[in-house]
C-alpha cells in the first residue's frame, strides 16, 4: 500500500485499510460478552470435579489470554489455585486432582493437544474449549466435557467467549463468589464506552484515537501492577503486536523497579523512540502507587511519550475489562496509522504452515 497520510477521522480511508472489517467486532464486543456469560450459564459442570486441587488452564496466543485473565481477576479470589500452562508439556507436579482446561479457540494448537495428551495419561479430568478442530474430536471421543464456541473469528478478538464461561463455571463450581452484579456492570461499561472509542467517534473526543496518536511512530512499553493488571499489560503488548504489527512490550510494578527502571537511566536516543503507558487502577497496592509514580519521575523527561490511563467502572470486572477495551481499540487505530488491515496475522500463518509440513 502506498504511503498516504493518515487521519483517524477519515472513515473511507479507514474502511480501505480496514478490509476485514475488525470495527465490527470491536463494536459488538459487548454483545459477545453477554453470549459467553449465558454459554458458561447453560454448560453442566457435572462432568467436572467441584474442588480440584489445582486448575491448570493450557493456552497459547489469544486463546490463552483467556486464562491469563482469569488467573489476574481471581488472583486473590479463587479458592484453589490456579496455574496458567503455555507449553507443550505440563509440569511434573500436575497429578490426577488437577483439572485441566484446554483452551484453543481454532483447536488445533498443537501445544495444547499435546499437553492434552499428557493430561489424559495422567487421568486428569479435562475441561476443553474450543470452537472445533481437533481438540473437539477428542474431547468427544473420551467423553470430556466441551465447551463448544462460535466459530469464524481471529482468536484474539474473542476474549469474551475466552474468559466469560470459565468465570462462571468456576462461580458455578463454588471456587468463588457469584459474579452477576459485576458481569452485568461490565457489559453495561463496555456498552458505554464504545460511544467514545468507536470509529465514528471524533478524535477530540476519543481517548483511544488520541493515545494512538501519541504512540505512533514510536515502541509502545505498557507499565501495570502485577496482582490484577498485569495480564491486562499483556494483552495491550500483544493487540499491539498482532492488530498494529510492531512490536510491543510490557512489565508490572513492583518488577519494573527491581531492574528495567535502570535502563531508562541515561537520556539517550534509543529512550526517545520508546512510549511509556501506565495502566492504573484506583485499588492498586499503595506501594505500588508510590513506585509507579517515581518511576514516572525517571522515565517522563527521557521517554518519547508518557502516557497515564485509569481504569473506569465500580467493580474490579468492569475495571479490568475497561482498560482491555482501551487497549483493543488502541491497537485498532495503531494499525490503521501503520496502514496495514489489523486482521490477517501472515507472519503466524506462515509458521504455523511450516511446522505443520515438519515431523516431530
Amino acid at each position: 500500500m502506498p504511503e498516504l497520510e493518515v487521519h483517524l477521522d477519515d472513515m473511507e480511508l479507514i474502511h480501505k485499510i480496514d478490509a476485514a472489517r475488525m470495527n465490527l467486532v470491536l463494536e459488538n464486543f459487548a454483545g459477545q460478552c453477554q453470549e459467553a456469560r449465558q454459554i458458561g450459564e447453560d454448560f453442566d459442570p457435572a462432568g467436572i470435579p467441584q474442588r480440584p486441587a489445582q486448575i491448570i488452564i493450557q493456552g497459547m496466543g489469544g486463546s490463552g489470554m483467556g486464562g491469563e485473565l482469569l488467573r489476574s481477576y481471581l488472583n486473590s479470589r479463587c479458592r484453589v489455585p490456579i496455574y496458567l500452562n503455555r507449553d507443550y508439556n505440563l509440569p511434573a507436579w500436575v497429578k490426577s486432582d488437577a483439572l485441566l482446561i484446554a483452551l484453543s479457540y481454532s483447536g488445533d494448537t498443537e501445544e495444547t493437544l499435546s499437553c492434552y495428551a499428557q493430561a489424559r495419561e495422567r487421568k486428569c479430568p479435562i475441561l476443553g474449549i474450543t470452537s472445533g478442530g481437533r481438540l473437539k474430536e477428542l474431547c468427544s471421543k473420551d467423553r470430556n466435557p466441551l465447551i463448544l464456541l462460535p466459530g469464524g473469528m481471529p482468536p484474539r478478538t474473542t476474549i469474551g467467549y475466552l474468559f466469560f464461561p470459565l468465570l462462571v463455571i468456576c462461580a458455578r463450581m463454588g471456587l468463588i463468589e457469584e459474579q452477576n452484579q459485576e458481569i452485568t456492570e461490565t457489559v453495561s461499561l463496555i456498552k458505554q464506552l464504545n460511544k467514545s472509542y468507536c470509529v465514528v467517534s471524533d478524535v477530540v473526543d476519543n481517548p483511544a484515537k488520541k493515545i494512538a496518536y501519541h504512540l505512533h511512530g514510536k515502541l509502545p512499553v505498557i507499565y501495570a501492577c502485577q496482582e490484577h493488571f498485569g495480564g491486562v499489560a499483556l494483552r495491550w503488548k500483544k493487540q499491539i503486536n498482532e492488530n498494529a504489527k510492531q512490536p510491543a512490550f510490557q512489565n508490572v510494578f513492583p518488577e519494573a523497579t527491581h531492574a528495567e527502571i535502570v535502563g531508562w537511566g541515561n537520556n539517550n536516543e534509543i529512550n526517545w523512540l520508546l512510549g511509556a503507558i501506565f495502566l492504573k487502577d484506583k485499588d492498586d497496592h499503595p506501594r505500588n502507587q508510590r513506585r509507579m509514580r517515581l518511576c514516572q519521575r525517571v522515565i517522563g523527561p527521557k521517554a518519547g511519550d508518557m502516557i497515564e490511563v485509569e481504569s473506569q467502572g465500580d467493580s474490579l470486572l468492569a475495571r479490568i475489562f475497561s482498560l482491555i477495551y482501551l487497549g483493543d481499540y488502541v491497537s485498532y487505530f495503531l494499525g490503521v496509522f501503520n496502514q496495514v488491515d489489523p486482521t490477517p496475522i501472515d507472519v503466524i500463518d506462515y509458521i504455523k504452515k511450516k511446522l505443520a509440513r515438519e515431523t516431530t
